[in-house]
């Protein structure tokens, strides 16, 4: 069976036993259901592999990602298995760029994550914190001039899974949504689709920003002081994507001159954002610790693709949610 990994081929054949190094601990459940596919399915733990890296020739399956140091040891890996998101251009190294193994990302934050951009977006035009610093004074009184969505532009940098969902909750609220995308495709909810090249026609429209950018060399930097420069006075930023897609200087710089009204970061350059880092006390800026994709759902979720992809490995099908290793995702 012929798949591909990003522009280059793969192929195995139907098989009836695997060895799969879990870097991370598999849940029973899912340990369970495998060995109902195939009794002769073998987990090996990151400490056995450690201890004894003869291991690491024999194993065709990763849960996890192993560490690219580990790959030349690693002739028969086939394919390795995120338990996170969508973008993993973190993790192409030369090392894993130069392996055959197809890499697998679970396609499975966009729900939550759409949900924590508009959380995030509510906060500021609702002015929630200003209502909550009032009912700790014990306070009645107003909060200020409050805004609606309605009649917003909303412009979404990266309109894959997340960003669809984010377009359709954006129309929902009755806002005109605009999108980027490396091939301009349009897409459901959204009225005009932009490229990267013509992000100076698509920034100056926006009211509001929202990036779920993976991060490539492509988008390093992406937003910086000539775009920031671009924005509307007033307009509001989120960013659940990459940190470093965002130039973190020209990012303050916006916030504090007031050209930015706020700012929602999920994610941040860098990471973790240590103390002390001046963007903790940004104007007008909510910091949540990478968490927007979190759900309570997010092991089961991850655990049946793994499962799916494992019976299409053993039936030598080909696989899902393989990432594109020239494009990080």
């Amino acid at each position: 069976m012929v798949g591909a990994i990003g522009n280059r081929p793969y192929q195995h054949e139907r098989k009836m036993s695997v060895k799969i190094l879990c870097m991370r601990e598999l849940p029973g459940w899912v340990v369970e259901r495998a060995r109902e596919m195939t009794p002769e399915v073998e987990f090996v733990s990151r400490a056995a592999a450690e201890a004894d890296s003869g291991l690491l020739g024999q194993v065709e399956a990763s849960f996890d990602y192993p560490p690219p140091e580990w790959l030349a040891r690693m002739p028969a890996l086939r394919w390795a298995h995120s338990p996170g998101g969508a973008g993993v251009g973190a993790h192409l190294t030369p090392e894993v760029l130069a392996h055959p193994a197809v890499y697998i990302a679970a396609h499975i934050h966009a729900e939550p994550i759409a949900e924590h951009l508009f959380a995030m977006l509510l906060y500021f035009t609702r002015r929630l914190p200003v209502a909550r610093r009032l009912q700790a004074e014990h306070h009645w009184g107003g909060c200020g001039p409050l805004d609606t969505l309605t009649g917003k532009t909303l412009g979404l940098l990266g309109v894959g899974a997340i960003g669809r969902r984010a377009a359709e909750l954006g129309a929902a609220f009755g806002m005109r949504v605009l999108g980027m995308r490396r091939t301009g495709a349009p897409a459901p909810y959204i009225a005009r689709m932009f490229t990267p090249e013509e992000k100076a026609e698509m920034l100056p429209l926006c009211d509001v920003l929202m990036l779920t950018l993976p991060l490539t060399p492509r988008t390093r930097g992406f937003l910086g002081p000539a775009e920031f420069a671009l924005l509307k006075p007033g307009a509001l930023l989120f960013n659940t994507g990459r940190g470093k897609t965002v130039d973190t200087s020209a990012l303050l710089a916006a916030l504090e001159s007031g050209r930015l009204a706020g700012a929602g970061l999920d994610v941040t350059d860098p990471e973790p954002l240590p103390p002390g880092h001046p963007l903790w006390d940004a104007p007008n800026t909510l910091i949540t610790p990478h968490t927007s994709g979190s759900q309570p759902e997010t092991m089961r979720i991850v655990g049946e693709l793994f499962l799916a992809n494992l019976r299409h490995y053993l039936a030598g099908e080909e696989l899902e949610g393989v990432v594109d290793k020239e494009e990080g995702y």
